[in-house]
């Protein structure tokens, strides 16, 4: 599918409307600036989206490990002491 052409100028103030249309088309758009190709508009791969879900759930599962929340029990406080100290 060859993608849509636009001018910077029309991208620039109808970005939120074409990044819309690309995500639900999945029809990439490509914009010229002076008539070259300047920047090319494509939909976010399935993989893209889920990554920073992914990784914000890693954090959390780790959180939630027995092992690492002793580790941090007191950590907290202990940074307080040694600020404390070594004024």
């Amino acid at each position: 599918m060859t993608p849509k052409t636009i001018g910077f100028s029309e991208a620039k103030a109808r970005l939120s409307e074409i990044t819309e249309e690309v995500n639900r088309t999945g029809r990439s758009v490509l914009v010229y600036k002076r008539n070259k190709p300047w920047v090319n508009i494509t939909p976010a791969s399935e993989d893209a989206q889920q990554a920073p879900r992914l990784s914000m759930f890693g954090a959390l599962n780790a959180y939630a490990n027995p092992a690492i929340r002793k580790q941090e029990d007191g950590a907290w406080e202990e940074a307080m002491v040694n600020k404390n100290a070594v004024r």
